[in-house]
């Protein structure tokens, strides 16, 4: 699937925090990442995103509590609403899901050391690690999912190497 890309201007706010230092252009290179999916698909609402960068302790705790998987990630998300991309989004939204003029769509952890270690695995610069895992949990907020077909699969791939392309950041 080829998608060509032209980004508008983010609607975002992303709330940022971090347990575990973090190079700032590595933050700004996963906050680029998320809106760079909510400009390519259009999203048709302001948004609010939580990005926490944590450790890699701190994933691994995460994703046994909230996963059942007693082992470490190098990302986690946390979507807010049960969303599908198969429908329009503003469909699927009830009332009081806006708060004010933005949707908040849900949190996304990235373990610092996990990204940078695979960052480095792959032959990549970090920024681009950092942006990829930003991409591929937006998309799982909204309601993209690879774990459960092949086709979701093929369609968030795209969906991110299109993102990542947009933001100068091929593989």
């Amino acid at each position: 699937m080829k998608v060509n890309v032209q980004l508008a201007r983010p609607r975002c706010h992303i709330d940022y925090r971090e347990s575990c230092p973090v190079d700032p252009k590595y933050a700004q290179a996963a906050r680029r990442g998320i809106c760079a999916v909510l400009s390519l698909l259009s999203v048709p609402v302001n948004c609010a995103v939580e990005l926490w960068m944590a450790g890699k302790n701190e994933v691994h705790a995460l994703n046994r509590h909230h996963r059942q998987k007693d082992k470490p990630t190098d990302v986690l998300s946390f979507p807010m609403h049960e969303l599908s991309p198969h429908a329009p989004l503003l469909s699927q939204l009830g009332k009081g899901d806006l708060v004010g003029s933005r949707l908040f769509l849900g949190s996304i952890v990235i373990s610092v050391e996990t990204a940078l270690a695979q960052a480095q695995a792959y032959g990549h610069s970090p920024e681009r690690e950092f942006a990829f895992l930003a991409a591929h949990s937006t998309l799982h907020l909204l309601g993209y999912d690879h774990e459960n077909n092949e086709e979701g699969e093929r369609c968030m791939l795209a969906l991110q190497k299109a993102a990542l392309r947009a933001l100068s950041l091929p593989r």
